[in-house]
């Protein structure tokens, strides 16, 4: 993962612009750690220094920024693509490509809720399968299902997909741990207001999913649905 931060000051009629590069990269278990960084530092005094530094911006911008950008529409791409294709390890292979666009890109609202959504439905795939310890992995990808999804719903509040997503992750890690340990954790609310708020902003997305979940929600929550279990 490279950082890339820019500072800018203006002192005594003089611009500058310093640029920090910190190349970081996961050590095992522990956070990532700095490899390297360097220095790229303009200082121009007006006129043709302003030329020469908006010049050089422009370069900074083509060279180090435009890949970055253009790596993770790639990457986004090639995982929809898999995706689309359906099936169990298409959508784990979707998974790891919308993962690296996200490492290119964190706050990149499309990729954060298509990895919800690939999170998601290979977790029904392993389930509809049977495939051994499957409510161990359903377990898993519904909850980092759910991490991305809410992802997805603080980048865009006032879309449908991040609560959508978020409520059929909840519906797959409750799978996989039980309905009623789901409910102990105190996600039966988050999972119900998140349905609710995708059918108020589009009750017809994908192919009236919100209504059908909420249908499905009520059917499947146990009554009553507050204390004792929560």
């Amino acid at each position: 993962m490279v950082e890339v931060l820019i500072c800018l000051s203006y002192h005594n009629q003089a611009l500058s612009c310093v640029v920090f590069f910190q190349a970081r990269e996961p050590k095992g278990d522990f956070p990532p750690t700095t490899i390297y960084h360097s220095l790229y530092t303009y200082r121009v005094m007006g006129g043709a220094g302003m030329k020469w530094f908006l010049l050089g911006g422009l370069v900074f911008l083509l060279v180090f920024i435009s890949p970055m950008g253009l790596m993770a529409e790639d990457y986004l791409s090639e995982a929809d693509a898999l995706y689309n294709q359906g099936g169990m390890e298409n959508y784990k292979r979707a998974i790891d490509l919308y993962l690296k666009a996200l490492e290119a890109n964190p706050n990149d609202y499309e990729a954060n809720w298509k990895c919800a959504r690939a999170y998601r439905d290979h977790g029904e795939e392993v389930k509809k399968q049977n495939v051994e310890g499957w409510k161990d992995i359903c377990a898993r990808y519904g909850k980092e299902g759910m991490k991305y999804a809410q992802k997805a719903i603080e980048q865009g509040p006032n879309k449908p997909d991040g609560y959508y997503y978020y409520g059929l992750n909840v519906g797959i890690y409750s799978d996989g741990v039980s309905i009623l340990t789901a409910l102990a954790e105190g996600l039966k609310n988050k999972t119900q207001s998140s349905f609710e708020k995708a059918y108020e902003l589009d009750k017809m997305y994908d192919d009236a999913g919100p209504v059908l979940a909420l249908g499905r929600f009520r059917a499947v929550v146990p009554w009553p649905a507050d204390p004792p279990y929560l």
